[in-house]
């Protein structure tokens, strides 16, 4: 009882069944991870999942069925070879922004990105209120709508002060929230429409994000006239590096998976 036969035992006299398991485990876990890396926030409170992965990839590798769990490794090596070192996500990528002609609007909406500990706009919240400080400086409209985040989010109302104040100290913000979500976002922005009398505003936010925010903040009965935000974070036009494509790579599949989610939920 409790001994393992010669049988299943390998050259070094470890039983076969561990090494099955762990082989398993450490397949699911890396797919997880591979799969993860293109959702944006995938990897926050991800340790459950992580381990449950870990655990079925372990227990499907102890079956005659391990080959698929090969196969899935290997594809998604492949998937990310093409993507990241291939043009092959430039058009898809392009397919998610969205830009209109510029014309004056009542206001300037910058949707918010992300904040540091310390209190500072993080990269692509900083990349989208430059472009609505650029356009509030040129004219386009007087006020810049900024979104809220909720609690558990440093302030960020200086560093965006600061910006303003530096670049368009001819401009005015209006701040509405708090906000988690797109959806969120056009909604806060359609009651100050209606409360302002508003037709129609200019919505910045990062590239990729702009088709799905416009359709959200028009099936939400707001206007726009969508311009994406001078990027930063990756090069637009070609030649792309790899760096450049692995961020495409993550935008494009987050995006696309939250675009089939809101139109599940009636959002555009």
């Amino acid at each position: 009882m409790g001994r393992v036969s010669k049988s299943r035992r390998d050259d070094r006299g470890q039983p076969v069944l561990i090494g099955h398991f762990g082989a398993g485990a450490g397949i699911g876990a890396v797919l997880y991870f591979a799969v993860a890396f293109m959702m944006q926030n995938a990897l926050q409170g991800a340790l459950p999942y992580v381990i449950l992965c870990a655990i079925v990839g372990g227990l499907v590798h102890l079956t005659r069925f391990r080959g698929i769990l090969w196969g899935a490794a290997g594809l998604l090596a492949l998937f990310y070879v093409l993507a990241i070192y291939t043009s092959m996500m430039y058009g898809p990528a392009e397919s998610l922004v969205r830009e209109d002609p510029l014309e004056p609007a009542d206001a300037i909406v910058c949707l918010s990105g992300g904040a540091t500990n310390e209190g500072q706009l993080d990269h692509p919240a900083t990349e989208r209120l430059l472009t609505a400080l650029r356009l509030a400086e040129e004219g386009y409209a007087d006020t810049i709508v900024r979104t809220r985040l909720p609690e558990g989010y440093a302030d960020v109302a200086a560093d965006a002060e600061w910006l303003r104040s530096a670049l368009a100290p001819g401009a005015s913000f209006e701040v509405v929230g708090p906000v988690e979500t797109t959806w969120d976002e056009a909604e806060r922005v359609r009651a100050l429409k209606l409360e302002r009398g508003w037709s129609r505003v200019i919505l910045v936010t990062s590239p990729m994000h702009t088709k799905r925010a416009a359709a959200v903040f028009e099936a939400s009965g707001v206007p726009v006239i969508s311009v994406p935000a001078e990027s930063r974070q990756y090069s637009r036009t070609p030649p792309h590096t790899a760096m450049d494509r692995a961020y495409m790579l993550r935008r494009w599949t987050y995006e696309t998976a939250a675009w089939n989610l809101y139109k599940a939920r009636g959002r555009l």
